[in-house]
C-alpha cells in the first residue's frame, strides 16, 4: 500500500462532504452499516431534516472506487439540497521529484487544461463543466469523475502537514428539490493509483498520462 494523502484535516479528506446547504459538516461522525461483498456504506442523520448515505464500491481488479451519495428528505416539506464534496487533494509532495512534477488539471471539451498551484487560501473556479479533474505527482494520480454534469468545480491552495503548499479540488453540486420522504442520488468514480495508460484508458483518462 502507499499513501496519497498527507493531510489530517477532515475538511481536506477525499470524498468528504464539507458542507450541506451551507451547514459545515466536515467533522460529522457517520454510522457504518454492515459490509456487503465489496461495498461499504455509511449513514449520517440530521434529525427531522436530512439523511446522508454514502456507498463505496471497491474494485479489486483496478484502482477505482465508486461512490454513491444519497440524500433523503426527512422533513415534512420540500427541501432544496446541495453540498460540497472534496475531490483530489493533498497528494504526497514530500520528495523533490514529486514537488517538481505535481500537476493539477481538468478535462474539458476534449482537452486537458493544467493549472498553477494556487496560493494558500486562494480559490480558483474552473469554467464550464469538466468531465474529470486530476491531481498527480511523479508516480501516482488521483482522478475524480463526476457522474452528472453541471457542478461547480473549484481548486484551492492549502497547507499540507509539513507546512508546504498543496492542492484541494472540490465540487459544489447544483441544488436538487426533494419532496418529503424522497431521495436523490449522485454518483462519482475515483481513481487513485499509478499513472499508467493501461489503467487510465478504460476510464477515458488516457490523456492525463505524459502531458503537463
Amino acid at each position: 500500500p502507499y499513501h496519497l494523502m498527507t493531510s489530517k484535516e477532515s475538511d481536506q479528506n477525499l470524498f468528504n462532504i464539507t458542507e450541506l446547504n451551507g451547514l459545515p459538516i466536515s467533522a460529522a461522525v457517520y454510522h457504518k452499516e454492515p459490509t456487503i461483498d465489496n461495498r461499504v456504506e455509511y449513514t449520517y442523520d440530521l434529525p427531522g431534516e436530512l439523511k446522508i448515505t454514502k456507498r463505496y464500491t471497491f474494485h479489486n481488479s483496478n484502482y477505482t472506487i465508486d461512490l454513491q451519495i444519497e440524500l433523503t428528505n426527512l422533513s415534512k416539506s420540500n427541501k432544496a439540497v446541495a453540498y460540497t464534496l472534496v475531490g483530489p487533494s493533498q497528494i504526497d509532495r514530500s520528495g523533490q521529484i514529486d514537488k517538481r512534477f505535481t500537476n493539477g488539471g481538468f478535462f474539458l471539451n476534449g482537452h486537458i487544461q493544467w493549472l498553477k498551484l494556487p496560493k494558500p487560501a486562494r480559490t480558483v473556479e474552473v469554467p464550464g463543466s469538466p468531465e474529470w479533474v486530476t491531481l498527480r505527482n511523479a508516480r501516482y494520480s488521483i482522478i475524480l469523475i463526476p457522474g452528472q454534469p453541471g457542478a461547480l468545480v473549484q481548486v484551492q491552495g492549502v497547507k499540507d502537514a509539513k507546512g508546504g503548499q498543496n492542492w484541494l479540488w472540490s465540487i459544489k453540486t447544483k441544488k436538487q428539490i426533494l419532496s418529503p420522504g424522497s431521495s436523490g442520488t449522485q454518483k462519482y468514480t475515483l481513481y487513485a493509483g499509478a499513472t499508467m495508460e493501461s489503467e487510465l484508458t478504460p476510464l477515458g483518462d488516457r490523456k492525463s498520462v505524459g502531458e503537463g
